[in-house]
């Protein structure tokens, strides 16, 4: 923009030079959209003989709140999106007028080869931070179902993208731009010349194989989401302290807005409006755009200009009065999505009619505007286009050096400036440059000599373009930016014995950003302060009446440093630092004392003392302040901050410890950002002893401003001296605090996880996130824990090095995305996670909610390779919408040969080495043999060695079947996915078709017996469940149940088989798997899915039309419930509430299209009770939806396959295809296939209680789909002589509040609880049904876990997966489930009674009189198992997983 402007605004004759004449000048932010009210800033209609309005081009709507809440703006235009953050965070602003509607004007801009949102997992799209095209951006993200990342700076150049995500990129219009011609992004959403030049600019990356470089295009735009319900807007915005001494001005103001749009409205691209010769006002807004003079001759950019403002929508006053309440409510609706994103770190509570957002509007101005007749548009008073108002330019002054010394003496006091020579007075006519870094060097004569810089005027853009005063060691003094000069400022420095020579390196890290040469005289001079002035790439471009801009300092000698300053009435000198300076009082700054709030870094070296972030009643905006502590020489400082106030998730104090100091507070190049503290918001009191120097970092950004903080100080000699220091929750030792577990902190005065902890020399122990008192860990906190162990074990003999970290996580409650307002239908994301990372940095493993993936099992130890020492990294995004407890995981150090155990997380594994014996007074210990074991226990060695030989010889038994069972099951696989492709043959090949019937049946006869039976084919003998075909009962399939190739019926190319209509909030997933099903299922169909299909939604009608059938996905949100038939409290149906879907659905209807019903089930999916979604469909088509066939969709595949049989069936009835009432087969369909055998030599297939109401019934049912074949019994006497116990899982089962009460007094209860805890004992295997029906009794697994007696869990109940037990048609699915379930026990118990490894098994129990394989018996006599006694719970069984570091993950995707 800026070249745009210095190359049409040349012409001295077209500006007009500073007004001197104006008493009041108005700070206005404006953007480079394109609207008629535009009109108004060249031609300064706005201005009269003692006013005038400057125009300041804004970056973004994020960095336009910033300067109006803190001064820097008066008024501003405002995006809808930034509007909203401003109002959630208590900025001091008020909207006067809605400006426009966005229409199509903002847009997702995509390089070539990216078509719909499915194709945006694995880009990285950029989009400047809180603006109206980051909503819209991540609105569409969230509507495609796309997990995003989000980060402010770019990748690296050539670094790859996550692949499973969108890599969302916060960063400005202009390095947007820049990135974009680089090939760093793969797309922007942007607005106005950022969206022009994307959408004419190739992309500078490597396009994709088979596409064409091309220009980019539009994916989405802000009208889209706008009928998603996702609206945006633009509205006037004004600071209050203005509004409140201003209204004339704002009203007059309001009234040109009004006029200007209703012109446009009344005379569109006519007239003054028309895009050509006398288009006065398009020219002008032309200008207005890219800052170009109007007398041009190109029409072009005249006509593209007035299509650009044709692209908003622009309501009436009248319109924006009747509407209030619904912009209130859009703009709640994107304050709350933009916290669920993680932007904001609070909104407000309020909603409805009384909410914060409606108090944000004052409609007065609209009215008054309306009243004095502005609807009627411009008059002869309107704009004109000459003259042009001027345009301040960057300055054609030599720029600064770059670097540059200053050597200070008598003769000699500088003035320093961004230009030289420095402008003329009053600050010039030129703005300073962008991307610019001077630093100067201040030198004097004398090692004991001052200088005192004075600072008489300064006007810059905050925060980037700033003015830094450093002191010789690198010390940030002071820090100057805005537009408000500071009330002449003074900073004073003092040389030491520090040369410039020797100041070398900090000179070098201050300009390092520019790679500047640093040259410094070896002798001569002594160094007394740095000054740094740098800005950013982007300059707001001051249009009108504009004022002088940049700094202007002057340095001169200022004695010596045993002379005292005066300190003014705000402080006291004090030479206790070597040199006599001001002590200023608490919430003062400067040399003098002058500044009201705190300023650069304070050194106070005095044993106690108190400081304040201001003296007045609000500290700074972008106050960057700092205190370092020296506690007069003492080794700690005990600390106690109180009174704090401070933004929540945006300004924040941090303690260091040692000499640490942040490098945003020093130049020095060894500086860290390892915090020891931090606090925010309303926070309490917190008091810690801290390791001297101290230093205390205060920083804040440019919205809202609270009173800050108080600071107390006192010196110590130690952290603590006894126990009763360490605030009850440690122990003192050597005179520093050791916390107990949950406890943080110097003085472990904290409950929750902040800042470093660094455990010394432990190889095992405990992290805990919270105290166990606690329930929500901090947010926007970054926890460490340094593990500092040894790199070898020395207490072993041999001593081990450490290679590895195991561990054991008991609990992990960490944020997981989830509906936030189900009524405004907003889902969370988070990037909460734990992170481990090894000596060398390398992360060794990410553990979050995210994903199942990503979640660790809990009681499952996790074993991670690194060198030592470790470091757990607990990192949590600005805001929680609810509590999380964390996590608690336990840690032991790990050897190659896994030597070392812990007696209840890691136990050991190793059979020869199966005790674990205690370090003394440890809980960990190292594995050994067991010293004393039992003499029934032990073995001959002769018996040793034969039962080592035959346990090798059955594993290499196990291994060769398992492999032949593998490669049979994939030839069969393979040939059944060749069947599902057959096309049909025509007629004349009958035979052929016959052929592939009978094959198809030998097919699933072969398969039947590896799915049911789970045998090897080839082993015939009489008995060993491996006979013929024919010997072992299987029978062939009628021919009513043969499969048969499904086809759909014909259509023409541009005709469809169905339309999958369906929500992408929640149904996108469920749309795309049955495209894929079908398309697997049916021959030749052709089913429409938008994100396919779909290249313009105003075809939605168009394309429902050109469909056959119409597929409803009912979706919907839903709070977590207990059970499918619980009331549906928050649940809303996503669907009816879509208005693309509704469309979809009137032209449905409105054709007399078929229509089927498909309901998804699961609520983590989008299942809500179908009258939910009756309730919510429109009166006129409820009938009508409603009386269509219904599928219900499940995510287990066998209910799935059934499911899906059901559907295309459906379909072939409404296409009135041939044999549409012929049964159809699938692939994989259990209710299609002949039940298994269940061969055993048992007594009894199944036991179950008669306490266990429903178990009867369900075993009826599973003796008829058996076809008798089942045994089961009621006797508990029996269940030893059974092949396992049925447990029917309901809630009643154990007992249930608010349930039928089956046990009445208790006893049908216990009696059941003494069954299942006998069957444990004895190791009887469990078949689970959970029921899922229905019926009332039906709840959670979680809440069926939740009253099952604890005993129960803890022994392993529910170690076997239930089958789930649902509606008719696919409880024959589930009953089909439980036989095969029951049928791989049966084979189980089986195979280890005959063949060889039964023979090897029971020889093997025979001579350690050891139950090896669970089943209840010692070779081939039935015993109780030895492991456990009688009664007890077994001991659980510790899993090791060795998981993949995550960069593994991704090269193997």
């Amino acid at each position: 923009m800026r070249r745009l402007a210095a190359a049409a605004l040349a012409a001295a004759a077209l500006l007009r030079p500073a007004s001197s004449e104006c008493s009041k000048h108005i700070r206005f932010g404006t953007f480079d959209e394109a609207n008629p009210y535009a009109a108004l800033a060249p031609s300064q209609w706005l201005d009269d003989d003692e006013v005038c309005w400057v125009y300041y081009r804004q970056l973004s709507g994020g960095r336009a709140v910033a300067h109006l809440d803190s001064g820097e703006l008066d008024v501003a235009m405002l995006g809808s999106t930034p509007y909203a953050t401003a109002v959630a965070r208590g900025a001091a602003l008020t909207a006067v007028a809605v400006l426009h509607n966005k229409g199509t004007a903002q847009a997702l801009v995509v390089r070539c080869a990216l078509h719909g949102p499915q194709d945006l997992r694995g880009t990285t799209i950029a989009t400047p931070r809180y603006s109206t095209t980051h909503y819209i951006l991540l609105a569409a993200l969230d509507e495609a179902g796309l997990d995003h990342v989000e980060t402010a700076e770019l990748p690296s150049a050539g670094a790859a993208a996550a692949a499973d995500r969108v890599t969302v990129v916060t960063i400005s219009p202009t390095e947007i731009e820049a990135a974009w011609s680089a090939g760093r992004i793969d797309g922007g959403a942007v607005w106005g010349n950022t969206l022009v030049n994307l959408t004419s600019a190739d992309w500078g990356g490597s396009h994709p194989s088979g596409c064409q470089p091309e220009p980019a295009h539009e994916m989405i735009t802000a009208e889209m989401l706008a009928l998603w319900g996702y609206e945006t807007l633009n509205v006037l915005a004004v600071r209050n302290a203005f509004l409140s001494r201003n209204e004339a001005l704002v009203e007059r103001l309001a009234a040109g807005i009004v006029r200007a749009n209703a012109d446009y409205r009344l005379a569109s691209e006519r007239g003054r409006w028309a895009a050509g010769p006398g288009g006065e006002y398009n020219s002008l807004v032309s200008a207005f755009v890219a800052l170009e003079a109007p007398g041009y001759d190109s029409n072009v950019t005249l006509a593209r200009v007035a299509d650009r403002v044709a692209k908003f929508e622009y309501p009436t006053a009248e319109q924006q009065l009747e509407e209030q309440s619904y912009l209130a409510a859009q703009i709640e609706k994107q304050a709350d999505f933009m916290f669920s994103q993680k932007v904001l770190a609070s909104i407000p509570n309020a909603s409805g009619t009384d909410s914060v957002y409606a108090t944000y509007f004052n409609a007065s101005f609209l009215e008054a505007a309306l009243a004095a007749g502005a609807a009627s548009g411009f008059d002869s008073d309107g704009p004109r286009a000459s003259p042009l108002a001027p345009l301040q330019q960057e300055s054609v002054l030599t720029p600064c050096a770059g670097w540059a010394v200053e050597v200070v003496n008598a003769s000699h006091a500088p003035v320093l400036a961004p230009h030289w020579p420095p402008p003329h007075a009053g600050g010039g006519g030129g703005a300073y440059r962008t991307d610019e870094s001077c630093v100067w060097a201040v030198a004097v004569e004398e090692p004991t000599q001052c200088v005192e810089l004075r600072l008489p005027f300064l006007s810059s853009e905050p925060p980037h373009d700033v003015l830094e005063v450093f002191s010789s060691s690198g010390l940030l003094i002071s820090s100057f930016t805005g537009r408000a000069s500071p009330p002449n400022a003074t900073v004073r420095a003092c040389a030491n014995s520090t040369t410039l020579a020797g100041a070398a390196a900090v000179g070098t890290a201050l300009t390092a950003d520019r790679d500047l040469d640093v040259s410094l005289p070896e002798a001569g001079a002594f160094l007394a302060m740095f000054l740094r002035w740098s800005t950013d790439g982007h300059d707001e471009m001051q249009l009108g009446n504009y004022t002088a801009v940049g700094f202007r300092a002057s340095v001169s000698l200022e004695g010596d440093a045993s002379d005292c300053p005066s300190c003014g009435p705000h402080g006291v000198a004090d030479s206790a630092g070597g040199s006599c300076g001001c002590r200023c009082d608490a919430g003062y700054a400067g040399s003098s004392c002058e500044l009201e709030t705190c300023n650069g870094v304070v050194t106070r070296s005095e044993a106690e003392g108190a400081v304040r972030a201001t003296a007045v009643g609000r500290y700074d905006a972008y106050s960057r302040c700092g205190w370092l502590l020296t506690g007069g020489g003492a080794p700690f400082v005990a600390l106690n901050l109180s009174s704090i106030r401070l933004e929540l998730g945006f300004d924040e104090v941090r303690v260091y410890e040692g000499g640490v100091i942040p490098a945003s507070f020093s130049a020095a190049s060894a500086t860290s950002d390892d915090f020891l503290f931090s606090t925010f918001g309303s926070s309490t009191a917190a008091t810690l002893a801290v390791r001297t120097p101290a230093f205390v970092a205060f920083t804040s950004d440019g919205v809202w401003s609270g009173s800050g903080f108080e600071l107390a100080w006192s010196a110590q000699q130690a952290a603590c001296e006894t126990d009763a220091d360490c605030s009850g929750r440690g122990s003192c030792r050597d005179g520093e605090c050791r916390c107990d577990v949950g406890a943080y902190g110097p003085t472990c005065s904290f409950e929750k996880c902040v800042g470093l902890s660094t455990i010394e020399g432990a190889v095992a122990g405990m992290l805990q996130a919270i105290d166990d008192s606690q329930d929500d860990y901090l947010s926007s906190v970054a926890c460490r824990w340094e593990l500092a162990m040894p790199t070898t074990i020395e207490s072993l003999d041999p001593p081990l090095s450490v290679t590895g970290l195991r561990l054991n996580f008991s609990l992990f409650e960490l944020e997981e995305p989830q509906v936030t307002n189900p009524d405004l239908g907003i889902r969370s994301s988070t990037t909460d996670a734990v992170r481990v990372l090894d000596g060398n940095g390398t992360i060794l493993d990410t553990f979050s909610s995210t994903s199942n993936a990503n979640r660790p099992t809990m009681g499952e130890a996790i074993a991670l390779d690194g060198p030592p020492p470790f470091t757990l990294r607990f990192d949590t995004d600005i805001n929680n919408p609810r509590p999380y407890r964390g996590f608690r995981a336990f840690f032991l150090a790990a050897t190659k040969e896994e030597t070392l155990c812990h007696a209840e997380h890691f136990p050991c594994t190793d059979v020869e080495k199966p005790e674990c014996r205690l370090f003394a007074g440890e809980a960990h210990g190292y594995c050994t043999a067991i010293s004393s074991p039992p003499t029934s226990a032990l073995l001959p060695a002769s018996l040793a060695a034969t039962f080592a030989v035959l346990l090798l010889i059955g594993g290499l038994c196990c291994v060769v079947q398992r492999r032949r069972r593998s490669r049979l099951k994939g030839i069969i696989e393979e040939a059944e996915r060749e069947f599902a492709r057959w096309e049909p043959l025509p007629e004349e090949h009958r035979g052929a078709t016959a052929l592939r019937a009978q094959l198809t049946e030998s097919i699933l006869r072969v398969r039947s017996s590896l799915s049911f039976r789970g045998t090897d084919v080839g082993d015939s003998r009489p008995g060993s469940g491996n006979a013929s075909p024919a010997a072992r009962g299987v029978r062939s399939l009628p021919k009513r149940q043969r499969p048969r190739v499904v086809s759909a019926v014909g259509l023409p190319e541009e005709r469809y088989h169905c339309f999958l209509s369906h929500v992408w909030s929640s149904g996108q997933d469920q749309a795309r798997a049955l495209k894929g099903q079908l398309q697997r299922y049916v021959q030749n169909i052709q089913p429409f899915l938008d994100v396919d299909n779909l290249d313009d939604t105003a075809r939605l009608e168009e394309h429902v039309g050109n469909s056959e059938v119409v597929i409803v996905l009912l979706t919907g949100s839903t709070p977590a419930r207990s059970c499918p038939s619980s009331p549906p409290g928050g649940a809303r149906s996503d669907y009816f509430g879509s208005a693309n879907c509704l469309r979809e659905l009137h032209a449905a209807v409105a054709r007399s299209k078929p229509l089927l019903l498909v309901l998804e089930t699961d609520p983590t999916h989008g299942g809500v009770p179908l009258e939910v979604h009756r309730s919510a469909c429109p009166a006129e088509l409820r009938a009508k939806v409603f009386s269509a066939p219904l599928v219900t969709w499940h995510r287990l595949r066998p209910f799935q396959m059934c499911s899906m049989r059901l559907l295309i069936a459906e379909l072939l009835r409404a296409w009135k295809a041939p044999g549409a009432e012929r049964p159809i087969f699938l692939p994989g369909d259990l209710c299609r296939s002949p039940p298994p055998q269940l061969a055993t030599k048992r007594t009894w297939h199944l036991c179950y209680s008669r306490d266990n109401e429903g178990a009867a019934e369900l075993v009826a049912r599973l003796e008829r789909a058996s076809e008798q074949q089942l045994r089961a019994t009621a006797d508990a006497e029996q269940m030893r002589s059974s092949v396992a116990l049925l447990l029917y899982l309901d809630g009643a089962t154990f007992g249930g509040a608010g349930l039928p009460d089956r046990s009445k007094d208790g006893a049908a209860s216990e009696g059941l609880v003494r069954l299942v805890r006998r069957a444990l004992d004895d190791g009887i295997p469990m078949v689970l049904v959970h029921e899922q029906r229905s019926v009332p009794e039906a709840v959670s697994f979680d809440e069926i876990i939740r009253r099952t007696p604890a005993e129960l869990v803890s022994a392993g109940i529910y170690r076997p997966i239930a089958t789930p037990l649902l509606d008719e048609p696919h409880a024959a699915v589930a009953v089909r489930l439980v036989l095969n379930n029951l049928d791989l026990i049966c084979r189980r118990i089986e195979r280890h009674n005959s063949g060889v490894i039964g023979s090897l098994t029971a020889l093997a129990e025979s001579l350690t009189r050891i139950d090896m394989d669970g089943d209840g018996e010692i070779g081939n006599s039935p015993t109780r198992s030895s492991e456990h006694a009688p009664g007890s719970a077994p001991k659980p069984r510790l899993k090791w997983r060795r998981r993949t570091p995550p960069e593994k993950v991704a090269s193997c995707v």
